[in-house]
């Protein structure tokens, strides 16, 4: 049975590509332009200045680091889980059966809208002072959303979408 996912402009793996691609070239744009010359942010290790703090010592830099390694898996085990959920079984007019009582589901809902903006002060704060907190937020992110989406795709039956000539 086909789906959406295989017409070439609504498949996951076709606009992952282009954005991909996009990227790349966005990229070459900005070093041809000298962007990243001279540039603190594309440095690793202290000084860095995080939240307004001078960091100069290599153990806080490291710590505050790591901190926010944990928080990036923390984040995508409540946003691959959370999200989801509120998607599936509170928004979704079909589901007639809560996992929670409503109070509960209210209570899960305003937590994670609270801790998604909290969130997002730490992560534009550290990605946009140093490259190695990018770098550390990707890391964790393969490690984290590989993990768990595995836990979901790894019971699944392979259908592949495409075939050769259905790409060409």
């Amino acid at each position: 049975m086909r789906n959406h996912f295989y017409n070439k402009l609504t498949s996951p793996l076709v606009s992952i590509c282009s954005g991909y691609v996009f990227i790349c070239i966005m990229s070459i744009f900005l070093y041809l332009s000298n962007f990243y010359k001279n540039s603190d942010f594309f440095t690793w290790g202290p000084p860095v200045t995080l939240m307004g703090t001078l960091i100069e010592d290599d153990k806080t830099y490291y710590v505050i680091l790591t901190l926010f390694f944990i928080h990036q898996i923390i984040n995508n085990w409540i946003n691959n889980v959370t999200y989801p959920w509120i998607i599936n079984c509170v928004q979704d007019p079909k589901g007639k059966k809560a996992i929670y009582t409503k109070k509960t589901s209210m209570v899960i809902v305003n937590m994670f809208a609270l801790y998604s903006e909290l969130d997002v002060l730490l992560i534009i704060s550290g990605v946009m002072s140093q490259i190695s907190f990018f770098v550390v937020l990707i890391l964790a992110n393969l490690v984290s959303i590989s993990f768990i989406n595995w836990q979901y795709i790894k019971d699944k039956a392979e259908i592949p979408l495409f075939s050769s000539d259905d790409l060409v």
